[in-house]
């Protein structure tokens, strides 16, 4: 029985592991997924080229939610660690829901990986015809010495522009970052209870 019950034990210690593997290896895959889609995505814009993105009506707040349960999953960060304000009633943008969803999540994925173990606040706004979403994190920052290009912010901005919206970014080397996704509002937006309500939600 003694006997049983250590290899009982030593199983499920090494289905755990297993699980741990697997969950790793998961995300290295989406990583380079995703950086393949961002050379995909270059080449496009480099040969003269539109990317070919909808214009669908999609609820932002939603979404932003979502892409930060799984932000946090995906990273095995702390509960609170994310704070994100968002108004109680729909904030809908035109955009393409696949782009907007990759945008967010490479933002949460920044603002995690280079503040480990600070505070992430996200940020749901309304300006006119417009709605913003902004992450700021209090990591290790940057300095900034021209337009955002590259593969890796630089095809934010691309996907943000080829739906009409921006993308900016304010860092300072060793106070954090902050990067604001502006997109253009869509004509299912409620904005009757954004005068200043918001409701907080922690992960």
């Amino acid at each position: 029985v003694l006997f049983r019950s250590k290899a009982a034990k030593s199983a499920s210690s090494t289905r755990g592991l297993d699980h741990e593997l697997l969950d790793k290896i998961q995300a290295q895959v989406e990583l380079l997924a995703e950086f393949a889609r961002d050379l995909s995505d270059a080449g496009i814009v480099l040969s003269g080229n539109a990317l070919a993105l909808s214009t669908d009506d999609v609820e932002l707040v939603e979404l932003v939610r979502l892409g930060v349960d799984d932000a946090l999953h995906r990273r095995g960060a702390a509960e609170g660690l994310v704070t994100f304000e968002a108004p109680a009633a729909s904030a809908h943008v035109r955009g393409d829901r696949d782009a907007l969803a990759r945008v967010i999540r490479r933002l949460l994925d920044n603002a995690l990986k280079f503040a480990p173990g600070r505070a992430c606040r996200v940020r749901c706004e309304r300006a006119p015809r417009t709605v913003t979403i902004s992450v700021e994190d209090d990591g290790i920052g940057f300095e900034l010495d021209g337009p955002i290009t590259g593969v890796g912010l630089g095809s934010l901005v691309t996907r943000a522009r080829a739906m009409g919206g921006t993308l900016d970014l304010s860092s300072v080397e060793g106070h954090g970052t902050t990067v604001t996704l502006t997109a253009v509002e869509g004509p299912n937006s409620d904005f009757a209870g954004w005068s200043g309500a918001c409701s907080n939600y922690k992960q």
